[in-house]
């Protein structure tokens, strides 16, 4: 999580946070995540994880599944 390496949350832009930064990350999403949701909403990567954390905690799907979780039967 990004907390864990000392991000300055002060620095971030309105309406980021921490509890929106930590349900995408925990949610199993990885960078290679964020660049899909980038091309799809043409957001950049601070804007993305802000908007896809907060669809996380409100329930809501993302249009990309976590690449960072098994979803495979392989993996249950």
């Amino acid at each position: 999580m990004a907390h864990a390496v000392g991000i300055d949350w002060a620095a971030m832009p309105a309406g980021y946070t921490r509890a929106r930064d930590d349900a995408f990350w925990c949610a199993g999403h990885t960078p290679a995540d964020i660049t899909k949701l980038e091309a799809e909403w043409h957001t950049d990567d601070v804007e993305t994880t802000s908007r896809a954390g907060q669809m996380l905690i409100e329930g809501t799907a993302l249009p990309v599944a976590p690449s960072g979780v098994d979803t495979s039967s392989a993996g249950k």
